[in-house]
């Protein structure tokens, strides 16, 4: 006599038998990975303002500084120059007399 077998139904093989901890398993590891996602970008972002804050905010002034004194130098000091869009010889004259220049301009009208 064989004795029959039995296959177990496909409604057997596809139900959970405890839901409750797959719930719980997949929602840990959901918020696992969105702490960590979350550090992550936290992680980034220090590191990204710590570049920023080491290239541009915290660069030395001393080229700044040697610019501007370059700057006031060519403003204290008469010269010529010429005009590299007209090709005109200009006269470069101390800001304080070409103010005194404008104040005797105004004063004569």
């Amino acid at each position: 006599m064989s004795t029959p077998s039995h296959s177990p139904s496909t409604e057997a093989l596809m139900d959970d038998p405890e839901p409750g901890s797959s719930w719980f398993i997949s929602v840990a590891g959901i918020v696992v990975l969105v702490v960590f996602f979350v550090a992550l970008a936290v992680i980034y972002f220090r590191a990204e303002r710590a570049e920023f804050d080491r290239k541009v905010v915290d660069r030395p002034v001393e080229p700044l500084v040697e610019l501007k004194n370059a700057q006031n130098l060519l403003l204290a000091e008469s010269g010529e120059y010429v005009d590299p869009d007209t090709g005109e010889t200009r006269r470069r004259i101390p800001i304080e007399d070409a103010m005194r220049e404008i104040a005797a301009q105004q004063g004569s009208r």
